[in-house]
């Protein structure tokens, strides 16, 4: 899917609403691309436990779903309404 032909639909850092996003669409056989971040201290050049202390290790990995434009509307629909 190229870049300027989708939609970012969902952010979050929760595996569970990553998880809920991916069955709602699967379900309705809506295509979509994930990108995942870590953005935690982890993934750098500073050191795996000094840098890691106190560190909330689950809310270091953020996940993005995209789909395409028009399906966009249809998709956050499913998701919001998929608990």
């Amino acid at each position: 899917m190229f870049p300027w032909k989708r939609r970012e639909i969902l952010i979050t850092n929760s595996t569970e609403q990553f998880g809920i996003a991916q069955r709602a669409l699967n379900s309705a056989r809506i295509k979509y691309d994930i990108k995942i971040v870590n953005s935690g201290s982890g993934n750098r050049k500073t050191g795996n436990f000094i840098g890691r202390v106190g560190e909330r290790v689950d809310l270091e990995i953020f996940y993005y779903v995209f789909v395409r434009k028009e399906d966009a509307e249809q998709a956050i629909y499913l998701i919001k309404n998929a608990r």
